[in-house]
Parts: structure tokens; sequence; C-alpha cells
């Protein structure tokens, strides 16, 4: 995640006395509606139409964004012990994710395709290796290929001098003509 730095206020720039902003009661009010969407015990049960300062506001901002973004560490469960298998049979779930990037597979390219017969998938490390190299090939096929962008080559303008000009199509914008004009070519 791209870490996004904010550089500090300036000294005086808030005033805790100061009435509230149109935009900062704007903000205030978005942010209510949202509140009303929390779960009624996290509601600070707040009039907002009373918020008059800026030191309230930002009070009410504070209360708010930590409701709606808890802070911490999210708890996930241990897996049960013994649920890892490294043998254990594909589940029929399993089966038609395999059967479904199989048929993504044959869309490939021939040289792109794995190769792999879905009769040899019968265990869940199989299916995820499968459908790993299949998810990568399914990648590499989605990258554009950027056309190579070649110069054009020089033309004769006269017989007699030698000299030659880069060929130029109709569609040179007028800029690079009043250049070239400037510099003497036509």
């Amino acid at each position: 995640m791209t870490k996004i730095v904010v550089p500090k206020p300036g000294k005086g720039s808030f005033d805790k006395h100061r009435p509230a902003s149109d935009l900062l009661k704007s903000q205030v009010k978005h942010l209510h509606a949202l509140e009303k969407s929390l779960p009624h015990r996290l509601q600070t049960g707040r009039n907002v139409d009373e918020i008059a300062t800026e030191s309230e506001a930002s009070a009410y901002i504070k209360a708010i964004t930590s409701r709606l973004h808890p802070r911490g560490k999210i708890k996930a469960p241990r897996p049960a012990p013994g649920s890892f298998h490294k043998h254990r049979p594909m589940s029929d779930l399993l089966k038609r994710q395999v059967e479904h990037f199989h048929e993504a597979e044959l869309q490939l390219p021939p040289d792109r395709r794995t190769g792999t017969p879905l009769g040899r998938i019968r265990l869940e490390h199989e299916a995820a290796a499968y459908i790993g190299k299949v998810t990568a090939a399914l990648h590499a096929e989605a990258r554009p290929s950027w056309p190579v962008v070649k110069e054009r080559p020089a033309v004769p303008t006269s017989r007699t001098t030698g000299t030659t000009k880069r060929a130029t199509s109709s569609k040179e914008p007028a800029t690079a003509k009043r250049r070239d004009a400037k510099r003497g070519k036509k």
C-alpha cells in the first residue's frame, strides 16, 4: 500500500472557537448520514445541527471516523488442527473450479497451455498447482503487447544537393510544420 504523507497544518490554522465553515458543516452532515447506518450502540445520538465551532466539529468527526474505521488487529480464527492435508481428494466445488480453469486454458494459444489432462488432477494440492499455472498463463496473455515504434526513413529532397529530409505525413502537428519552416525546411 502506498503511504501518503500529509503535511502538518500551519500554526494558528485551527481555532477551536471559530465558527465552523460551510465546508466543515457539510462534512459533518455527510458523516451524520453515515452514522445512521451504524448499529444503534455505535451511534453518538448527537444533534449535528447544534455543532457551531471547529472544535465541536472536530470532536464529532473524530468520534464517527473511529467508529467507521476501528483500529487494531483483525482476529482471524486459526485453522482447525489437521485441516491441511496434502493428499486430500478434491471437493466437488474444487472440481468445478478446475473444470472452469480448463475451459479458460483451452482459449489460450497452444504454446501457453499447461498440457495437464484433467484426469490427472485428483488431490487438492494438484488442483492448487494447476489453477496457479493457468492463472499465470492467463495474466501473461492479458498483458498488452505494445507496438514497436520505428523511426521514419529519410528521403532525398534534392538530387543536386543530396540533402535528406524526414518523411512526414499530412497529419503531422502544425507546430512541427512551423518549426521546420523556421529552420528553412519545406
